[in-house]
């Protein structure tokens, strides 16, 4: 083997093996889950979703659904709130693609117009978008929604849902061996979550159904 390719493969297992660490420490960064602006009574519906999914997870959309046809007085971000649940729901216990994206569209339409008033919650929609396309293969959609999500959050100036956006962008391409590209995306992301620790805020959603 030539000295070329070898120099070749040592770059690329350096790359890959720098990726794989940062990743890490971005994954392991303890960011905390901000709903951000809601009325009280959701902060326990959403405990009680969480314990549901371990004792009664097929009972969380009859709870959920009974819950706020009770509940008159809804904000903006309660409604995104049940729709963001539901989502989660459909990802990661039903499994059911048509309507977690049908949730992910219903969080996105109810944002439209409010997109600056509720920051949190679009870049956090366009997350859940870009991680369903993600999920079903569809990378070239799922990059797209990132990168929509990524240029929301500079006008934002939101160092935490930078590090998410450009760590998500990152994987897919790394995915498709675009390495230099990859590191391209990764070493801002670094970065932006060392800034998002010491601000101590929040974007990266530990919630999940």
């Amino acid at each position: 083997m030539n000295t070329n390719r070898l120099t070749a493969r040592f770059s690329i297992y350096t790359k890959t093996w720098f990726f794989l660490l940062a990743v890490c420490f971005l994954a392991s960064c303890n960011h905390q889950e901000n709903w951000a602006i809601h009325t009280g009574w959701t902060d326990s519906l959403i405990e009680k979703v969480e314990s549901m999914k371990q004792t009664a997870p097929a009972a969380i959309i009859p709870y959920l659904d009974s819950t706020y046809a009770h509940t008159p007085d809804r904000s903006i971000t309660d409604v995104w709130i049940k729709y963001k649940l539901k989502a989660n729901y459909y990802s990661y216990i039903a499994r059911d693609k048509q309507l977690r994206h049908q949730y992910i569209d219903s969080m996105e339409t109810l944002l439209k117009g409010k997109e600056t008033r509720l920051p949190y919650q679009y870049a956090q929609t366009l997350n859940e978008k870009g991680r369903a396309y993600t999920d079903e293969n569809k990378f070239s959609q799922g990059f797209e929604a990132y990168y929509d999500g990524l240029q929301f959050s500079l006008r934002q100036k939101d160092s935490c849902a930078l590090a998410d956006f450009n760590t998500s962008m990152a994987m897919i391409v790394f995915a498709r061996e675009e390495y230099d590209k990859a590191i391209s995306y990764l070493l801002p992301a670094y970065a932006q979550a060392l800034q998002c620790s010491a601000k101590n805020s929040s974007f990266n959603n530990t919630f999940l159904l």
